[in-house]
C-alpha cells in the first residue's frame, strides 16, 4: 500500500513539475469540494473532498483527489448456520476514504467551462458494526462482539461537470470495489486556476 502511494505522490509530482501548462489559465488550483448521495438508500448521505489540479493545456487538467465518503448505516444483515450455531451480523456504519490520480477534458474555456473526466486509485472500506453468535440448540453457547474491519481495493471514479467562476459542481459515479458504489452531487470552490489577465 505504502508503495502504491508512493508511486501516485511521484506521479503527480512529476506532473506538476513538467514544462507544458496551461496558455490562457494559471496552471495550479486547489478545490474544495462536499456532496451527497441523493440516489442511494442509505441513511447518512454526503462526502468531502480536496482536490489540487495542475493544468497542462487549456483544456486538460491532471490532479490528485481525496474524498472522505460516509455512506451512513450499512444496512447489511447477514445469518450463517454452522452446525449448532447460528451467526447473526450487522453492518451499521460504511465509510470510505480514497485517494486518486484524476484527469479532467473541459470541453469548454469561456465563463462558463464544462468538463469530462475521471480517476483511478485506491479506496479504503471501513465496516463497523456488530456480530453475535449462539446455539440453536443444546449445549448453549452465545457470543457477542463488535466489527471494526478497514479493506483497500482499488477503484476508479468517472465524472461531468462545469466550472462558473471559482465554483464547481459535477456528478461523480465511484466504482469502489467494496459494498457500495455510489453517485454523488458535489459542488464546491477552488483557489487559484481562473483565466489570465491578457494586457
Amino acid at each position: 500500500m505504502k508503495k502504491a502511494f508512493t508511486i501516485i505522490i511521484v506521479l503527480l509530482g512529476a506532473t506538476l513539475w513538467a514544462k507544458a501548462q496551461s496558455q490562457n489559465f494559471h496552471a495550479f488550483k486547489f478545490d474544495f469540494g462536499v456532496g451527497a448521495f441523493p440516489f442511494t438508500n442509505t441513511l447518512s448521505q454526503a462526502n468531502f473532498s480536496l482536490e489540487p489540479h495542475y493544468r497542462i493545456k487549456d483544456n486538460l487538467a491532471y490532479g490528485l483527489r481525496y474524498q472522505y465518503a460516509d455512506a451512513g448505516d450499512g444496512g447489511e444483515s447477514t445469518k450463517v448456520v454452522s452446525g449448532n450455531l447460528a451467526t447473526y451480523t450487522y453492518v451499521s456504519n460504511i465509510t470510505y476514504q480514497s485517494i486518486c490520480i484524476t484527469g479532467d477534458h473541459y470541453l469548454s474555456t469561456g465563463a462558463i467551462q464544462t468538463f469530462v473526466g475521471g480517476g483511478a486509485g485506491f479506496y479504503i472500506q471501513a465496516e463497523k458494526g456488530d456480530q453475535n453468535t449462539a446455539s440453536i440448540a443444546p449445549p448453549y453457547y452465545y457470543n457477542y462482539q463488535t466489527i471494526n474491519n478497514h479493506t483497500a481495493k482499488p477503484g476508479l471514479f468517472a465524472r461531468v461537470g462545469l466550472e462558473v467562476f471559482h465554483f464547481r459542481t459535477s456528478f461523480e459515479f465511484d466504482l469502489t470495489n467494496g459494498l457500495y458504489n455510489y453517485l454523488s452531487l458535489n459542488v464546491g470552490y477552488f483557489l487559484g486556476g481562473g483565466e489570465k489577465q491578457t494586457k
